[in-house]
């Protein structure tokens, strides 16, 4: 008979509870997105050992296409939520993947002692469905690919499709560098925000820092022998609503 899945993890100052579907960090619920959740248990599971990104792909998003953007992002969330920033739990090997090196125990239902947060009852069937809606300073960057047409003369589509994918990789690197969130991605147009999940201070300065290196960035990239492509930025911040989570680097409206 197999065994049922252990209803928690105790690392660091951190607890992964599986009953209940949340991490802990000294008692006090930490946010996550389910698949960043999945993720990081799976990391969990795997604690010591070098796992690459297919192997990801096949336990967090079976018989589902997504890119690398996706890994990265609930990379970016699990290390937000851990305080993670310096890889003492979680470590990334270039162009290998990743393994989570802190000492994990597995602990009996009886022997979990994080008592669940305090909430009001409005607020737990709210959680139930989904995030809350709220208020949020954020900052939107909308980043568009453009002269690829025109700059690509003779270069096949599977070369310029390359071209494109590595474009929008080193957008979301440089992105995630000023913390920003890529939420949405229309053919050759991304759109970035800061201020969330997580706000900062300067956000809307971090943006502007953002698009200008992305402007050097992908200028300096080539198509084919002579070819060469360009940007346009765009920067709005403002007060908005900030609703339930329709998809993985998606937000509802």
């Amino acid at each position: 008979m197999e065994a049922e899945a252990p209803p928690a993890y105790r690392f660091d100052r951190f607890v992964l509870d599986l009953q209940r579907g949340v991490l802990l960090a000294d008692d006090a619920e930490c946010t996550l997105r389910p698949k960043s959740f999945a993720l990081l248990r799976f990391f969990v599971e795997n604690a010591g050992r070098l796992i690459d990104r297919d192997e990801i792909m096949r336990a967090v998003w079976p018989g589902v296409f997504v890119t690398d953007d996706s890994i990265a992002q609930c990379v970016r969330d699990i290390r937000r939520a851990l305080g993670d920033n310096d890889q003492r739990l979680l470590r990334t090997l270039p162009r290998r993947g990743f393994r989570f090196i802190a000492p994990v125990v597995t602990e009996l239902e009886k022997e979990v002692t994080a008592p669940p947060p305090q909430v009001d009852a409005a607020r737990a069937a709210a959680s139930v469905a989904g995030y809350e809606a709220e208020l949020r300073q954020i900052t939107a960057m909308s980043c568009e690919l453009i002269e690829l047409s025109e700059r690509a003369d003779g270069v096949d589509l599977e070369t310029l499709r390359e071209a494109v994918v590595a474009l929008q990789h080193c957008i979301s690197e440089i992105a995630a560098r000023y913390d920003g969130f890529i939420v949405n991605r229309q053919g050759n147009t991304l759109l970035v925000l800061f201020g969330y999940p997580v706000a900062h201070e300067h956000n809307a300065e971090e943006a502007v820092r953002a698009g200008l290196e992305l402007c050097v960035a992908v200028r300096a990239a080539r198509l084919g022998a002579d070819g060469s492509t360009g940007c346009r930025i765009g920067v709005a911040t403002g007060v908005v609503i900030i609703a339930d989570r329709v998809g993985d680097g998606e937000l509802g409206p």
